[in-house]
């Protein structure tokens, strides 16, 4: 599962990120890190961007990025 899979209200666990992607290293500096929860806190109308909850703060990221992101729920 990946973070682009969740819906608004669900949460999940970062298992895994590719930080060699230049965005996705940027992420892991703002606290995207394997462990950390995310909340997905709204998708826009057309599905992308998402606005999520990580660490007490709320961004937006693409569907793009958001699929390379894998979540473990539960």
């Amino acid at each position: 599962m990946t973070l682009g899979d969740l819906q608004p209200g669900q949460t999940g666990i970062i298992r895994f990120l590719d930080d060699t992607d230049p965005f996705l290293f940027r992420l892991g500096e703002l606290g995207f890190v394997p462990g950390e929860t995310v909340e997905v806190l709204k998708r826009a109308p057309l599905g992308d961007p998402l606005e999520v909850k990580v660490m007490d703060s709320s961004m937006c990221i693409r569907m793009e990025q958001a699929r390379r992101i894998e979540m473990q729920t539960g």
